[in-house]
């Protein structure tokens, strides 16, 4: 019997999950047609790594989960949940819609600029859209546009009110982060995501958007 571990399947291409997947860890198995936690083979599921997909997929995909628990040894105990701070809660769901919205407009400017990449040359193409398309897209662009702006006006708002934000810019290595109300020691802080240290020796690469928890390490 094939040992899978954990996985997703159902995507297709262009659909906007491959980016939320690969920035939480997840590997996309091309061969099978299907997305594969790595290092879950074998082990039980990782809760909060489940869970953080579910969230960041549930505004834009219907999901099923399908948990079946297996037979490992025993590991350390894991980190029992604690309530996430409500204002960090409210800036974390803020800091994920800009981040939607910022790939919607990614995607509009493609659609206006569309080129074609050839050994190293980018040669234009007549896919570019003209006339009414072209209206139509750059009406979309200048909508999703002014909506981000709201967007980033309402979490500064928030933030001069006082509520607490998590970035990259007060994370260190060493501090705690919380997924879902579980802690866990940060290991890693990039740009967007934090590698943190789960049981088992294992390593999880979450979005800084999805922690619902921040504790610096003590002096």
């Amino acid at each position: 019997m094939e040992e899978t571990g954990t996985t997703i399947t159902g995507t297709t291409a262009g659909d906007g999950a491959n980016t939320i997947l690969t920035g939480l860890g997840w590997r996309f198995q091309r061969t099978k047609n299907r997305w594969h936690l790595p290092g879950s083979t074998n082990t039980e599921p990782d809760h909060h790594r489940i869970e953080a997909t579910q969230t960041a997929l549930a505004d834009d995909f219907a999901l099923t989960t399908n948990l079946q628990q297996g037979h490992t040894t025993p590991g350390p105990a894991t980190p029992q949940p604690t309530p996430p701070d409500p204002s960090l809660r409210q800036t974390q769901a803020l800091q994920r819609k800009i981040e939607k919205q910022n790939r919607t407009i990614n995607r509009l400017n493609r659609t206006l600029n569309s080129s074609h990449t050839v050994a190293n040359h980018t040669m234009s193409i007549h896919t570019t859209p003209t006339g009414q398309r072209r209206a139509r897209a750059e009406e979309l662009l200048a909508a999703e546009s002014a909506r981000l702006v709201e967007l980033e006006e309402e979490l500064r708002e928030l933030i001069d009110a006082g509520a607490v934000v998590v970035s990259a810019a007060n994370i260190s290595p060493g501090d705690r982060a919380s997924v879902l109300g579980r802690w866990y020691v940060v290991e890693q802080v990039n740009r967007r995501t934090v590698t943190l240290a789960v049981s088992g020796g294992r390593r999880n690469k979450v979005e800084i958007s999805h922690l619902d928890g921040h504790e610096p390490q003590e002096a």
